[in-house]
């Protein structure tokens, strides 16, 4: 058998998200609202990029842990559906997989309750950096692969120094290392993840996420705190007005795309599965962002990330229309 060469290592967590829309809050005691759909979809960082990544043509495997119920089977049928290798993923057979609630406005913004489960018992354990060497011998060029590490913040399993590790290693076997944080429930916020910083090729936090690491206000600011600690290049995503890009050869601002946006799920991991695709595909940090813009853009105008994006054609298609 050909073994395929993965591009990208999307680690994190992995979701089962049921989502309900329109929904704006939970009705009273006893009634029920009448909604026009409730859909279980594939959801969690790890997941969403690594599905992204697929649907675009790349490589992709995806590193994390499922429990062994009905959600678990659900969440790897999907992945496996977008084309992603599911042969990394834990499933571990005392515990549930990782589940969200999600009631979805009018917007498209969210409320949500989530369940961690299985994704609490995910440690730098669950790495099987044997297998990640053995993949990256059969290297036949040195286009660059990615370890992608996604929810940070939502991973009780890592800290700041286990994450450090995780990323140091994969550095020194050659890797390119992505880190996207999320939103911090326990507000430590920097505390954390200062000892991962200098082993970040590249990070994605959104602006909401930076100001509350940094402590600034202002994305150019937060771009030069993260490069003052250590990190490569800074994409600083800032939702409908697209992001921004520093390091230390340039800094970009480019603009988001108009759409409607019926779920707004996923877009910010949408967004970073975009950015490495361009990456993989040896694209310039410009190029690279205006096709994650477009793509996040994209993401959402369905319900959940899988379901809207379907091709890299699609993405170009929007970028044309814009003049990108």
């Amino acid at each position: 058998l050909e073994t395929i060469m993965i591009q990208v290592y999307c680690s994190g967590n992995i979701v089962a998200d049921v989502q309900a829309k329109t929904l704006t809050q939970l009705p009273p005691t006893d009634e029920v609202a009448i909604v026009e759909e409730i859909a279980l979809i594939l959801g969690g960082n790890a997941a969403n990029a690594a599905a992204v990544l697929a649907r675009m043509g790349v490589n992709t495997a995806v590193i994390g842990r499922i429990g062994a119920d009905y959600f678990g089977r659900f969440a790897q049928d999907a992945l496996a559906e977008a084309g992603v290798d599911t042969s990394l993923m834990v499933t571990d057979p005392a515990e549930k997989t990782a589940a969200t609630v999600a009631a979805i406005d009018s917007a498209g913004k969210r409320r949500c309750a989530h369940v961690p489960a299985a994704t609490a018992n995910f440690t730098a354990q669950d790495f099987d950096w044997t297998r990640i060497q053995l993949d990256l011998a059969d290297r036949q060029s040195d286009t660059p692969i990615f370890l992608h590490f996604s929810s940070f913040f939502l991973l009780p399993g890592f800290d700041g120094l286990s994450t450090a590790a995780v990323l140091q290693r994969a550095q020194t076997l050659g890797l390119r290392t992505s880190l996207d944080v999320c939103w911090d429930p326990a507000g430590r916020w920097a505390a954390d993840l200062l000892p991962c910083l200098p082993h970040c090729d590249l990070i994605l936090p959104n602006e909401t996420e930076a100001r509350a690491i940094t402590g600034v206000t202002e994305p150019r600011a937060m771009a030069q705190w993260f490069l003052d600690r250590g990190v490569k290049t800074v994409v600083v995503k800032l939702g409908a007005d697209g992001c921004l890009v520093k390091n230390s050869e340039l800094e970009v601002h480019i603009p988001g795309f108009a759409v409607q946006a019926v779920d707004a799920t996923g877009a910010g991991d949408a967004f970073a599965g975009g950015f490495l695709a361009g990456l993989v595909w040896g694209w310039d940090w410009e190029r690279a962002a205006r096709f994650a813009c477009a793509l996040a853009a994209l993401s959402v105008t369905d319900f959940g990330v899988a379901t809207a994006l379907q091709s890299k054609e699609q993405v170009l298609v929007l970028m044309d229309r814009n003049g990108h």
